[in-house]
């Protein structure tokens, strides 16, 4: 099992050059903020992830992957809407 402060350290690292801040409630949830690199505006906020589903360094993995994919996911609706306002 991953320690508070692995898992802490481990989340606000893997999105670098973004920002991210990390807050752990003990035996209970994550909370997770990542800010746009240029600009410093939030870019996500996740609350109330499940403690007990990050366990591991799979899992860990897992989570910052979907993370990662919803992060994309956000920048190319808002490319299409910033795209369509430009024709």
């Amino acid at each position: 099992m991953l320690s508070d402060l692995e898992l802490k350290h481990s989340l606000e690292t893997a999105f670098l050059p973004q920002r991210c801040v990390c807050t752990l409630i003990p035996y209970g949830s994550i909370s997770i903020q990542i800010f746009d690199h240029g600009s410093s505006e939030p870019l996500l906020t996740i609350a109330g992830i499940s403690r007990v589903e990050v366990t591991s360094s799979r899992s860990l993995a897992n989570l910052v992957g979907q993370i990662r994919e919803e992060i994309r996911l956000r920048e190319l609706v808002y490319e299409r809407k910033v795209g369509t306002r430009q024709r």
